[in-house]
């Protein structure tokens, strides 16, 4: 049971957190993007702004960094090119990945445009 009840905290102060962070691609409110690769304790994440365009980012884990696909307590190695994530901070070593297989919607509810399909090795 103490089990069961630790897992929904974290979930939802997860859940919290990713909306917090989905107000911008970076700064104080983490990272957002789809991963390009996955190596080691190394993510790149291809990200999108008004400002900046397209561009790349390098996040890097450590055993500490709690990662999450679809709501479901996960690991750094089970991550994949082509997964929609959050991560924070978007500096520094990542202590939460915050990982969808399908695209988030806007809070208007509709789909952000898609993006180029990324090529894999």
């Amino acid at each position: 049971m103490k089990f069961f009840i630790a897992m929904t905290v974290l979930v939802i102060s997860l859940a919290l957190a990713g909306d917090a962070m989905a107000k911008g691609t970076g700064g104080k409110h983490g990272l957002r993007g789809k991963i390009v690769s996955v190596s080691g304790n190394s993510v790149v994440i291809q990200t999108r702004s008004k400002t900046d365009g397209k561009s790349t980012k390098t996040v890097v884990t450590d055993a500490n960094t709690v990662v999450t696909i679809d709501g479901k307590s996960s690991k750094v190695s089970d991550l994949t090119a082509g997964l929609f994530v959050r991560v924070s901070p978007s500096e520094g070593t990542a202590t939460t990945i915050a990982a969808l297989t399908s695209r988030p919607e806007h809070k208007n509810g509709k789909k952000p445009p898609t993006t180029a399909p990324v090529a894999s090795n």
